[in-house]
């Protein structure tokens, strides 16, 4: 019986392991889904209504989600299986243009080593028409 444990211990470990990078993979796949429908929905938006909400600041400050309400749902679903994901967006306005404005969308997540994921960043512009 030691013998098979011995034997069998490493597959388990390689069948564990693919398990753990498989769901990385996931996180990965949702968090540029996530990202891509924020900036679908932050572009669809009037811009005059973005702006307001984004101020005068010159700096990265959070955006309500109500710019974003999709993408945040999405979120909220996912993390009922995967309870550590998370999704910031912020906006600033241009510093030499009040007609521009920067947007960055982040999700984050901890990888198969409960060790935090490097965040997946959108960066992405709304230029006033």
């Amino acid at each position: 019986m030691f013998v098979f444990i011995l034997a069998a211990w490493p597959i388990y470990n390689a069948i564990t392991e693919g398990a753990k990078r498989e769901i990385d993979s996931t996180k990965l796949a949702m968090a540029r889904k996530i990202n891509e429908s924020v900036r679908s929905e932050v572009m669809s938006q009037k811009f005059q209504d973005v702006a307001d909400a984004v101020g005068a600041n010159t700096t990265f400050s959070p955006l309500a989600d109500r710019f974003y309400t999709k993408a945040k749902l999405d979120v909220l679903d996912f993390q009922k299986k995967y309870k550590d994901f998370e999704l910031t967006v912020e906006g600033r306005v241009d510093e030499t243009r009040n007609s521009v404005l920067h947007f960055k969308a982040a999700v984050t997540w901890r990888d198969y080593k409960n060790q935090p994921h490097p965040p997946e960043t959108l960066f992405f512009m709304m230029v006033k028409p």
